[in-house]
């Protein structure tokens, strides 16, 4: 396990954490990355760097996450399946360790159609239950998938993105168990609108005895306009209630009803069983964030 990783720490203490999602610049120039760390800095325990979001071109997240990591904050660097074989991936999990970021969490990766470059070519050599157990092989069996030895085994705490609000829900705790059996440490999950739903997972999840005390970090988005939560319910893997949309239609001020209910969204949340933390996504509106937390 990572004796580096602050995360794992406050999370065997039983301490509730939060992280913040951070816009990734889409340019060479770290400038606006430090603009935004500068608004969460001694306010969040983490920072989530993604991996070419939405699958558009961003810095490298292994870059924002060295140059975080310098300017004093703890990451969660996201590793995704879309864009990596399993060369590829074995070497991202020996650079990362290498580079000091103490935290992984592997994704699937948003489909190539989704973003600008709908011509792109996808890998998915490996799933991503497989990429966890690649990670988990590197580092407590001290092997390569190929079964070689790894010469420093990567210190890396292991995190995997879950989905609730994929259907059909029954089938979704057993997805989440073969990923806890392959080495996940924790699971974050994707933004969650429906907590009536959600609450229904959370059950499923607590009942299967293996899943039981594995550390569950939801996702929080607050809706920042009508269309932004219309445009997130034609998201594919999203569930945002008709009745929120209507609270943003109905309000004079749809920015702060937004936050209003990412605030309680967050109230309800910390109350489930096995929920550890929160991971808040502004999508670039880092200025939003403090609102949400205090």
């Amino acid at each position: 396990m990572s004796a580096n990783s602050g995360l794992k720490k406050l999370l065997e203490k039983g301490e509730f954490v939060i992280i913040a999602g951070i816009g990734i610049p889409r340019g060479a120039d770290f400038k606006p990355l430090e603009e935004r760390y500068k608004l969460l800095e001694k306010k969040v325990n983490a920072f989530y760097i993604p991996d070419n979001p939405g699958a558009n071109v961003y810095l490298l997240g292994l870059a924002a996450a060295v140059h975080l990591q310098k300017l004093g904050g703890e990451t969660l660097l996201e590793l995704n399946c879309r864009d990596r074989n399993r060369i590829a991936i074995q070497s991202s999990i020996l650079g990362t360790a290498a580079l000091g970021i103490p935290n992984l969490l592997f994704s699937t990766g948003d489909h190539q159609t989704l973003g600008n470059f709908r011509g792109a070519k996808r890998v998915y050599d490996v799933d991503l239950t497989q990429a966890i157990q690649i990670a988990r092989g590197m580092r407590d069996e001290k092997k390569f998938s190929n079964g070689e030895e790894v010469e420093q085994p990567p210190s890396v705490f292991i995190g995997a993105e879950v989905n609730p609000f994929a259907d059909p829900l029954e089938f979704r705790p057993a997805l989440m168990a073969k990923k806890v059996e392959a080495g996940a440490d924790f699971v974050q999950t994707r933004a969650v609108f429906d907590l009536e739903r959600f609450g229904k997972w959370i059950k499923l999840v607590r009942q299967q005895k293996p899943l039981q005390k594995i550390p569950i970090l939801a996702g929080i988005m607050p809706l920042v306009s009508v269309e932004h939560a219309k445009a997130l319910q034609e998201a594919p893997g999203m569930i945002v209630p008709d009745s929120l949309v209507q609270r943003l239609e109905s309000s004079s001020k749809p920015e702060e009803e937004g936050i209003k209910v990412a605030k309680e969204i967050i109230n309800q949340v910390k109350k489930m069983e096995g929920v550890r933390g929160i991971v808040l996504h502004a999508g670039g509106m880092e200025s939003l964030i403090p609102q949400l937390i205090t």
